[in-house]
């Protein structure tokens, strides 16, 4: 009995094995397998939003994160750094006035869609995959 019990183990764990074996041997490749995005974060942003009366109502301040569709598009995105924070403030400039913030706060859908278009633009083609936001703060003026 002890014995068969001793046998029986060991063919479970050859068994295993050959299964485990093959399995690895037999998988699908990892050629096909897309490849993690990568990113790339500008400098904090600081927007002031303007009123009617031309003074200053809050400043808005955000961190943005740029997700790439294709990792070796990284250092192209990285020269751009400069033109892309230029052409975001100029956008948030647009997107951020006094009637907008009063209507709908902080529509961050909507600044994300215009920042990856704006994005792109400014890069040719479509290199920017999403954009994120990773703090957004808010500051009233005195």
């Amino acid at each position: 009995m002890k014995k068969l019990a001793v046998l029986t183990a060991v063919l479970l764990l050859l068994a295993g094995a050959g299964a485990g074996g093959w399995w690895f041997s037999h998988r699908p490749s990892a050629a096909g397998e897309t490849p993690p995005p990568a990113f790339v974060t500008l400098p904090l942003m600081s927007i002031p939003v303007i009123r009617n009366d031309d003074r200053i109502s809050r400043t808005v301040a955000l961190q943005i994160t740029l997700e790439l569709g294709r990792p070796e598009d990284r250092v192209s995105v990285e020269r751009a750094v400069p033109h892309l924070a230029n052409a975001f403030l100029i956008e948030l400039h647009a997107l951020l006035p006094r009637r907008f913030m009063q209507e709908r706060g902080s529509d961050l859908d909507l600044m994300k869609y215009r920042l990856v278009d704006v994005a792109n633009r400014v890069l040719g083609r479509s290199q920017v995959t999403d954009v994120l936001i990773k703090a957004l703060g808010e500051r009233r003026a005195r």
